[in-house]
């Protein structure tokens, strides 16, 4: 009693990401407006916003610095991340830093 289908894992899990998805782009794009030349969302490398989505999805703390970090490009966010204790307790299992490269 209380399990769910694996097709309702997929649909929730589809559900939340979209509503991450928007959390993540809503606060880019209020961030973004104040640091000059910075790149609108869909202009910003696709692994950049996954992994900003991914930090979003799994619980964002400082979010601007992690706004600016994007921006600034994929170093910057690799940087951002190896300098965060929290995001870096989970990196053994996320490998975001790989994925950025």
């Amino acid at each position: 009693m209380g399990e769910i289908t694996h097709q309702q894992q997929i649909h929730l899990f589809e559900i939340a990401y979209k509503t991450k998805l928007s959390e993540a782009r809503s606060f880019y794009s209020r961030v973004a407006k104040s640091i000059s030349n910075a790149p609108a969302w869909y202009a910003l490398d696709i692994k950049i916003r996954d992994v900003v989505v991914d930090i979003f999805y799994q619980g964002v703390h400082n979010a601007p610095a992690l706004i600016r970090a994007a921006i600034t490009g994929k170093n910057a966010l690799a940087e951002h991340i190896k300098n965060d204790p929290v995001y870096m307790s989970y990196e053994g299992h996320r490998k975001r830093l790989g994925y950025l490269r």
